[in-house]
């Protein structure tokens, strides 16, 4: 079991924020390292001395930007949900003016995608830590997500059965997200059928009161 100080250090994920060309080169090579070695050699090759080796800097160096191999894993977590909610609100933008049914399909159909295209992904950091859990729906990318969908439910007020629209929000985004995730994590492969997305989009409109 993990210790607290092991819980605290990955809430750390960088020791020393890079200012410089230089420093922000070094924790792109130690990223880009830690990547392809879960990518190609999976979460059991995964540690701080090969990392440092494939980025072609000393271990020292490296625990100079990240404490450890959880912490490199918490920021390769971090810019993987930053990438896919980027694409999300590049959809929203898209597709401004479709009818909240539409927008309630889109948004489900694409998390479902993308969870499956970063999947292998998702597996290896979750062997390494599954603290990361903890903070959907903190991060500031996923804020724009849940603010974007609160728009379009107070855009259909009258059209909905429910007032509260940041309870509804909160429940729609981590409804999805959840269920996105399960159906890619260890022991989800039933979630993974291709009639998942279309279930859980009904599931919303009838929350909402939209069926």
């Amino acid at each position: 079991m993990k210790s607290s100080a092991l819980k605290q250090a990955a809430n750390k994920p960088a020791r020393r924020r890079p200012q410089q060309k230089r420093s922000i080169e070094k924790v792109e090579k130690i990223l880009d390292a830690a990547r392809k070695i879960l990518e190609n050699e999976g979460p059991s090759a995964f540690n701080t001395n090969l990392i440092a080796e494939r980025a072609g800097i000393s271990v020292g160096t490296l625990y100079e930007y990240f404490q450890n191999k959880e912490a490199i894993a918490s920021r390769l977590n971090e810019e993987l949900a930053a990438a896919e909610s980027d694409i999300i609100m590049e959809m929203f933008r898209e597709t401004e003016d479709t009818s909240l049914e539409d927008s309630i399909a889109n948004i489900v159909s694409l998390t479902f995608e993308l969870y499956r295209e970063n999947g292998a992904m998702y597996r290896a950091l979750a062997a390494i830590s599954t603290h990361n859990r903890k903070f959907v729906g903190t991060r500031k990318s996923e804020k724009l997500i849940m603010d974007a969908i609160a728009s379009k439910l107070e855009k259909s007020l009258t059209r909905i059965k429910i007032s509260d629209i940041e309870t509804a929000t909160f429940v729609i985004f981590h409804s999805v997200e959840s269920l996105a995730y399960f159906s890619v994590s260890p022991g989800g492969s039933n979630g993974a059928k291709s009639e998942m997305p279309s279930e859980v989009s009904k599931v919303v409109t009838r929350y909402l009161g939209i069926e």
